[in-house]
This record gives structure tokens, sequence and C-alpha cells, in this order.
């Protein structure tokens, strides 16, 4: 299924690689795309050609936080019209029901479930792209997704937001104590709490 606006998730991972010295050619190899199609907004990418370029991206890059790295580039505008949407809703929470819902067409690489008990809102991310906690890959899509969310939500609701924690199914990474440094907040993994 080719979506529109995922072409802007590729850019970002190709965008920071670039900075690393990786070419766009080497990080879209197998998926065939050009840079040039990246720029393209009538371009439409399918999710087995995302999963391609994340798998080169595990393979090219030198640096444990590409995934941070780029997620952090999806301001709320590089969503376009849902991004306008989501700047009007009218409250944080039909903000969040408005990506919940629309996450799919919006190009996400994960699902989101949203819960609230009072003051607390639970974020629950089911990656696309797999769902074997072990694999590479669903690791790089919760990274990419977790800084994806902390940028969206600083956008939308200033510079000051931050998680109070994050879980994350997988067994710690060699570099989760950067997890800190990004969200500056408690992390789990592994499922525990």
């Amino acid at each position: 299924m080719a979506t529109p606006g995922v072409a802007q998730r590729i850019a970002a991972v190709v965008d920071v690689l670039g900075e690393d010295g990786v070419s766009p050619s080497r990080v879209l190899g197998g998926t065939n795309l050009k840079a040039g199609d990246l720029k393209d907004p009538v371009t439409r990418v399918s999710y087995q050609q995302v999963e391609m370029v994340l798998r080169n991206a595990v393979k090219l890059s030198k640096d444990p936080t590409i995934a941070f790295r780029a997620g952090e580039r999806m301001h709320v505008m590089a969503y376009g019209m849902y991004g306008y949407a989501l700047l009007s809703s009218p409250t944080r929470a039909d903000g969040i029901g408005f990506v919940a819902k629309y996450g799919r067409i919006l190009g996400t690489v994960a699902d989101i479930a949203f819960a609230r008990n009072g003051d607390t809102a639970t974020y629950t991310l089911e990656p696309l792209l797999s769902r074997n906690p072990a694999d590479d890959i669903y690791r790089f899509v919760l990274e990419f997704a977790f800084a994806t969310y902390q940028r969206m939500s600083r956008d939308v609701y200033g510079a000051a937001f931050k998680f109070s924690s994050l879980q994350a199914a997988y067994e710690a990474p060699s570099h989760a104590k950067l997890y800190k440094r990004f969200f500056q907040c408690p992390v789990s993994f592994g499922g525990s709490g």
C-alpha cells in the first residue's frame, strides 16, 4: 500500500545519514526511489520502501541515535493539512484522538492508542513494520516514533513538554543511556515497569 506523507519520514532518515557522510543512493538502495523523489509532494511511498530504508540505515549508520535525530525533524507541519488540523484541535485530548484515529493516513510508522486516567495520559505505540521486539527495525521505529511524538508535542504544547516516562518492550540497547539525554525522563526496557 502506498501512503502519502511517508516520504518525509524517509527524507528525514536520508538527511540525517547525509550529515554523517552516507550518500542518499546508499540509504535508498533497493527502494526504486531517488533523492529527488523525496522532495516531490506527490511522491507516494510504500511501507516496504520505508522498511528497506530503515534496514539500510541500521546497517549504514555508526550513530546509535540515528532514529532519534531523524524523528526530531518531524515537526507538526511536516504533516501538511493534518498537521494544521492537529494544531487546530480545541483540546489536547482532541488532538491526541485525531492522531490515534488518522495515524495511518498521516503515514506514521507506529499505530498509537491513547488512554487517560485523571491527569495521566498513556500512549501505546505499536510498530507497523515489525512486531518482534528483538528486531532492529522494531527498535528503530519506536525510537523514531518517540522522538517524533516528542517533537510534535513540543510544537503543539510548547518547548517545555516532556514525557513523564517511556517504556519499551525490547531489551535495553547498547545506547540505552542516551535515551535519558534525548527524552529527559525515566525509561524502562524489556516490558518492565
